[in-house]
């Protein structure tokens, strides 16, 4: 079976014209609630710093956003990462859909170059150490949150929500690693239709091929939210969902939800962190729930369903820190 970048399966991307050598790119397929809320911003940042934006929206179906299509979302972002490459951009930053810049004047190219010199883990342990491969860097990439990205695969180091990548060996190694297990060749993911079973492949050719192989001299590898670059940060920090939740809605309290939200976007902001990661996952829905049946008897007030909690913390990074407009045309969603 020979490996593809398989454009035909996205005509969009057919009408696509490269504006620039550098792209940042998402996947909403099905309409996505989320990219209502973060595209724009990153539309916005994109075109202050003058590079392209691509969404791949592809066409709304009955299954609304369900597992079936965000584990597609998962597969189908390297093979639409290769066909960008066959564009001609040399860089390419994919963020998940349930991101945003935050630090907006953070270029892509400010990532590009990271020494381990400028990164400050000389007390982590040697296994936690972040590196940085400096002017050979061809991927940039962060821990998984927490312990996760202390572990080796499946489970760990990498996160693959946000990754920063170069045009060149190491991206086709990763593109021919991936496609091979996302075709049950020759990896041991035991089902690739499974959620999240991208980023345990990948972190099993991280670990082969740049942890523990030839190629860390072209990896940069960040703690998550750690340092003075941080590449993506969750709205608790280094902490859970449960923790940040657990803050805003206990019953002494001294800040109403909303200003315990503004109060930890206002935190990331000023820890220098490129992009916020707001984790629309199961964990936070569930931590809400929680919260909502535990007041059920009483309490201070109702509290928000994830999309209402989210979408808080979204207008707020858009409320306290716009990105100006700027009438600079750029490679436009699709």
């Amino acid at each position: 079976m020979q490996r593809s970048s398989d454009a035909s399966q996205f005509p969009e991307l057919l009408r696509h014209q490269r504006a620039s050598d550098t792209v940042v790119y998402s996947i909403c397929y099905n309409d996505f609630w989320m990219c209502k809320l973060t595209m724009p911003r990153w539309s916005r940042y994109a075109a202050w710093h003058h590079i392209d934006h691509v969404v791949l929206r592809g066409e709304a179906n009955a299954g609304n956003a369900s597992l079936a299509s965000r584990t597609k979302s998962q597969w189908h972002k390297f093979v639409l990462t290769r066909h960008l490459f066959e564009l001609g951009y040399e860089w390419l930053l994919f963020a998940d859909a349930d991101t945003a810049p935050i630090q907006w004047r953070h270029s892509v190219a400010s990532w590009t170059n990271l020494k381990s010199s400028d990164l400050t883990g000389a007390h982590l342990k040697p296994d936690h150490k972040e590196f940085g491969a400096g002017n050979t860097t061809e991927l940039v990439i962060s821990r998984d949150r927490g312990h996760p990205g202390f572990y080796g695969p499946p489970i760990g180091p990498t996160n693959t929500g946000v990754w920063l990548l170069k045009n060149g060996s190491l991206a086709r190694s990763l593109f021919d690693w991936q496609w091979d297990c996302a075709h049950h060749i020759s990896c041991s993911v035991k089902d690739s239709n499974s959620f999240n079973t991208d980023q345990s492949s990948m972190n099993r050719w991280f670990w082969k091929h740049v942890y523990t192989g030839q190629d860390r001299h072209r990896a940069t590898l960040l703690k998550y939210c750690f340092g003075p670059r941080r590449m993506q940060c969750e709205l608790h920090g280094n902490g859970s969902a449960r923790a940040l939740i657990a803050e805003l809605f206990k019953p002494n309290a001294t800040l109403d939800w909303r200003s315990g939200l503004a109060t930890a976007v206002l935190a990331i902001n000023a820890s220098n962190a490129w992009i916020l990661h707001t984790l629309a996952l199961v964990e936070t829905e569930d931590q809400l729930r929680i919260q909502a049946e535990a007041r059920a008897g009483g309490g201070d007030g109702p509290v928000p369903s994830m999309r209402e909690y989210i979408g808080e913390a979204i207008g707020l990074v858009e409320r306290l820190l716009p990105i100006p407009h700027t009438s600079r045309k750029h490679g436009g969603s699709l």
